[in-house]
């Protein structure tokens, strides 16, 4: 761990990325990548976010949702939350060409000792080198590593299932206000995608009205960084009932997760919000990660109760980089598992195995270890697909081909232990306190009113170059706030 930790009581500092993090950047090609993709199914995902889709930006996560036509389990909806794969594409370690064990990886040291990206009014500091960001960004229309959760919900919004899902995506960006045009059928629009995005936003709906009692959840980004052309009434407001909608879901896809993993007792990282089991740093930031669950007092406040976690933005947090490095183990034990069923079914029966075997996942997880309780449990999951059993030698035989539960007593262990992610949440959560009491000074509050002065401003003048009259609608209904623009178009 290259002292994960140590300097949690000591100065705030966070290392700018070394010469040799740069340079194993460099190193992640598209060998490796095309790969990786081989054998993933294509998931589709919108990505909405406050930049337009033409630039390039840190697109961890994208959405979609679906009614399911043939429900198995009572499910009615099925929301596909896809971030980037980062995990897949920084390992955790490497090769060491001196020993046979392997050595730390330095570009998955940058996430604990980096902790985040940080966004300034001058610039952004990434937490990953940028080229390494770009690469693994969902873009539009580029082929990207996906990591899907899938969840079912039923006619009550319900989560009926959690799913992972190793992906590839071409992602169809569009920005908050594009997604608003969708959901309210702006003419010349495709009617298919008015259709699904009506469809998320009546979901979502749904979703906030169940498990927020239908409060209004606040944007978790300054919005002095939302900048949309101003030839719209009231563009802020438009753009926030999409904003709404999206962080809606994320919230879902980290409760689903957290809810997951607490079941499955893995090593995690969970978001506690809790100032009696806070760190005793002297911050008043009561927020912290921990591998111990206690609880989110504000999400309560919400409406949310249960388990809490970050998981959907792996490119600019280090929990949801180390969480998602968690739910790749999550896969390799489902796949083992499906093996198994297969082997000793028949291939035939492989889309009933499929449909049924995530229910019982976090049973399968917990009982990985014991020979007897799987072969109990394999015998479950095929009678709950309407398949003949088999007999317990024909699964036997299937088990040890796999060779389950060896692999998973020997070798195949979790890629963190809960020690491992103690040391790393330490100096993730000093470094997270620090720079919120940074990011709360006056000063920078006045620098990000100074920045969204200065872009309205830009986008004024560009639109007069353009020759919109944006300019002279807004001079005479605000004849100051025009000045201000001027004045600060001029700087």
């Amino acid at each position: 761990m290259n002292g994960a930790g140590n300097g949690a009581s000591k100065g705030p500092l966070r290392p700018a990325l070394s010469r040799e993090q740069l340079d194993a950047a460099l190193h992640i090609g598209r060998g490796k990548w095309s790969e990786l993709k081989k054998d993933r199914p294509r998931v589709t995902c919108y990505t909405i976010d406050n930049v337009p889709k033409e630039t390039p930006s840190d697109r961890d996560d994208g959405i979609y949702v679906e009614e399911v036509e043939q429900p198995k389990n009572g499910e009615k909806y099925r929301v596909y939350v896809t971030i980037a794969d980062v995990a897949a594409q920084i390992p955790l370690t490497i090769k060491n060409p001196y020993s046979h064990k392997p050595a730390p990886n330095l570009l998955a040291d940058a996430a604990w000792q980096r902790a985040f990206t940080i966004y300034r009014p001058w610039g952004n500091d990434p937490m990953f080198p940028s080229s390494l960001e770009h690469l693994m960004s969902l873009e539009h229309k580029k082929e990207r590593l996906g990591l899907t959760v899938a969840i079912d919900l039923d006619k009550n919004y319900q989560i009926v299932k959690t799913e992972f899902v190793r992906s590839k995506v071409r992602a169809k960006a569009t920005d908050y206000m594009g997604a608003r045009d969708r959901i309210e059928g702006v003419k010349g629009l495709s009617q298919k995608q008015i259709d699904r995005f009506r469809l998320m936003n009546e979901v979502g709906k749904g979703v906030r009205k169940h498990y927020f009692g239908n409060s209004t959840l606040e944007a978790d980004v300054a919005r002095e960084e939302v900048v949309y052309p101003i030839d719209r009434t009231d563009p802020e407001t438009y753009a926030f009932k999409a904003q709404k909608m999206v962080e809606t879901y994320m919230l879902l896809a980290n409760h689903a997760v957290a809810e997951f993993f607490d079941k499955t007792k893995l090593p995690f990282l969970y978001r506690n919000f809790d100032e009696a089991h806070a760190p005793k740093d002297g911050s008043p930031n009561r927020a912290y990660y921990s591998t111990t669950l206690t609880e989110h007092t504000e999400l309560q406040k919400m409406g949310l109760k249960g388990a809490y976690c970050h998981f959907t933005s792996p490119i600019r947090r280090a929990p949801d980089f180390y969480n998602g490095h968690m739910v790749h183990y999550v896969i390799d034990v489902m796949n083992a598992m499906e093996n198994v069923l297969i082997d000793a079914s028949g291939v035939e029966n492989k889309d009933k195995i499929q449909d049924t075997l995530w229910i019982y996942s976090q049973d399968f997880i917990k009982i990985r270890h014991d020979s007897s309780k799987l072969c109990a449990l394999f015998q479950k999951v095929l009678k709950d697909a309407g398949l003949n059993s088999v007999d317990a030698t024909t699964m036997y035989v299937a088990m040890a081909k796999n060779k389950v539960p060896a692999m998973f007593n020997q070798h195949h262990k979790p890629p963190l232990t809960s020690q491992q992610l103690e040391a790393y949440a330490a100096t993730i959560n000093h470094l997270n306190h620090y720079e919120s009491e940074m990011a709360s000074a006056p000063e920078m509050k006045e620098q990000w009113k100074d920045k969204a002065k200065i872009d309205r401003a830009k986008e004024l003048v560009e639109r007069a170059v353009e020759g919109e009259d944006a300019s002279s609608r807004l001079s005479k209904k605000d004849p100051k706030q025009f000045s201000d623009l001027l004045r600060y178009s001029a700087v």
